[in-house]
C-alpha cells in the first residue's frame, strides 16, 4: 500500500476520486480495493484510539471500485526499444521482458531463476507478489494456476547473460542488493519515462497489451494468447483484444469457396 494515499489528502474525498487517482497510477481495480481496505482499517484504528471522531470512509463493506474499462493500447517495436533504452540500466531488460511475455508486475517480481527453462525457451509462472498493509506477500497467480510462457530467441540470449551468476533461488529481476524488486518504484520510473515519450497514459499493464498484440500478429490463436497471459477463460482475451485480431475476410472467403467447390 502507498502511504501517500493518506498523505496526499484522500481522507474525506469521495472514494470514486481516490479510486480514479489510483487507477491513473496504473493500479488494477483489485489492487485499488486492497489499498482502500487498508486505508479503511487505518481509519478504524484512528477512531478506536480517539485520534479522529469518525471514519470518513464509513464502516460498510467496500466493493471493488467500478472503473471505466481501459482500452487496450500496445507499444510498437520501435517504442519498446525506445522505452527500454531510456530506462535506468536495472530496468532495461525488465521492460523488454514485460512487453514480450505479458507477465503481470506481481508475477515478474516473484520470478526466480529456477522458473526459467532457457533450453526449451519457456518460463513457468508459479507465484505472484501482492502488497497488503505495507507488507509483501507471495501468493498464487491471479488465475490460481501456474502456467508456461514462451520466450523469444532474443530474450533467451539476454536472459542467459543476465542470470549467469545467479543461483536457482535468486530473483530474475532484483534490487541492486539482490532483494525482491520494488514494483511501485518501477511503476514510478515507467510513468516518468512514458511521459517523456509523449505517451503519458501508458502504464506497465500496457506491456501486457503489447505482448498480446505481438502474439496475435505472430499468428497465435485466442486460446494460446489466453494461456500466455494467464486468463481464466479465452473469452476474456477475445473480449479485451478483439481489435487486435484482423478481419481476414478475404482469406475466409477463399477458404469457404474451396469447401463449397466454388
Amino acid at each position: 500500500m502507498r502511504i501517500a494515499i493518506v498523505g496526499q489528502g484522500y481522507v474525506g474525498l469521495p472514494l470514486a476520486i481516490a479510486a480514479a487517482d489510483l487507477q491513473e497510477e496504473g493500479l488494477s481495480a483489485s489492487r485499488i480495493k486492497k489499498c482502500l481496505l487498508v486505508l479503511q482499517m487505518v481509519m478504524n484504528e484512528a477512531v478506536n484510539s480517539e485520534r479522529i471522531s469518525r471514519n470518513p470512509l464509513g464502516k460498510g463493506k467496500l466493493e471493488k471500485p467500478s472503473l471505466p474499462k481501459s482500452i487496450p493500447a500496445a507499444f510498437t517495436l520501435n517504442e519498446i526499444k525506445q522505452l527500454s533504452q531510456s530506462m535506468p540500466v536495472p530496468y532495461q531488460l525488465l521492460t523488454e521482458f514485460l512487453c514480450f511475455t505479458g507477465l503481470r508486475m506481481g508475477e515478474v517480481v516473484s520470478l526466480r531463476v529456477k522458473n526459467l527453462d532457457l533450453q526449451s525457451g519457456l518460463l513457468t509462472v508459479e507465484t505472484s507478489a501482492v502488497y497488503l498493509g505495507g507488507k509483501l506477500y507471495t501468493t498464487s497467480p491471479k488465475s490460481g494456476h501456474s502456467r508456461r510462457v514462451p520466450l523469444s530467441q532474443h530474450l533467451i540470449g539476454k536472459l542467459q547473460s543476465h542470470v549467469k551468476n545467479k543461483s536457482d533461488e535468486s530473483f530474475v529481476f532484483s534490487s541492486p542488493v539482490g532483494e525482491q524488486l520494488d514494483a511501485d518504484q518501477y511503476r514510478r520510473t515507467f510513468k516518468r519515462k512514458v511521459r517523456e515519450m509523449g505517451k503519458p497514459t501508458m502504464t506497465p499493464h500496457n506491456c501486457r497489451d503489447t505482448a498480446a498484440s505481438l502474439a496475435i500478429r505472430a499468428g497465435a490463436s485466442v486460446k494460446t494468447v489466453a494461456q500466455m497471459l494467464g486468463h481464466a477463460d479465452a473469452s476474456i482475451t477475445l473480449t479485451r483484444y478483439t481489435a487486435f485480431f484482423p478481419d481476414d475476410f478475404d482469406s475466409l472467403r477463399l477458404a469457404l469457396g474451396k469447401i463449397s467447390g466454388r
